[in-house]
């Protein structure tokens, strides 16, 4: 008994936002729901509290504001493999301007994205000193700039080409889901 109450006071403060450690976590959701169920002469009202916490990437935000592109890091990137997100790798060369362009084109379908539900990955196509070397070789990267989706650890599309943004928001739509 004494622990049915602690439990309804715990749901009570969260969701009154008295005390709220998990909101300052990103993309953090909470959500209750109360059910009422009747047994017999007795009614049973239950409080249900679903917490949603979002993914927390370490690495340097490049662009968006659903979707993040982030500064290759090997943990996010492994982080990222490990969730059911759409993963975009996004490998470049600064002296080509190939790369500029089409980061930029990345960048801008970023933005715009609605959904929280791609992840990117700039990563420098030369030997950076976070494995993005060979990142680029496992995926047989022969030039920059080069686009990789992968979803679930597989690997669903790969272009050396510069898309275009309706391209590109193609691409994520096509995949993303």
């Amino acid at each position: 008994m004494t622990r049915k109450i602690f439990v309804c006071l715990l749901v009570s403060i969260f969701s009154l936002g008295l005390i709220s450690p998990l909101r300052a976590a990103p993309k953090t959701k909470m959500t209750t729901e109360i059910k009422t169920e009747r047994r017999g002469k007795k009614t049973i009202m239950t409080r249900i509290l679903r917490i949603r916490v979002g993914e927390s990437y370490k690495g340097k935000k490049l662009a968006g504001k659903n979707a993040w592109i982030y500064e290759f890091n090997k943990k996010d990137y492994i982080s990222a493999l490990k969730s059911d997100k759409l993963i975009v790798l996004y490998f470049y060369d600064d002296s080509i301007p190939a790369s500029k362009d089409g980061f930029a084109n990345l960048t801008q379908v970023f933005e715009q994205h609605e959904k929280n539900d791609v992840v990117g990955f700039k990563i420098n196509f030369i030997e950076n000193g976070d494995g993005e070397s060979k990142l680029a070789k496992a995926f047989n990267i022969e030039s920059a700039p080069t686009v990789i989706l992968i979803k679930t650890g597989e690997k669903l599309y790969q272009t050396s080409a510069v898309l275009g943004k309706s391209d590109l928001k193609d691409k994520l739509s096509e995949f993303s889901n």
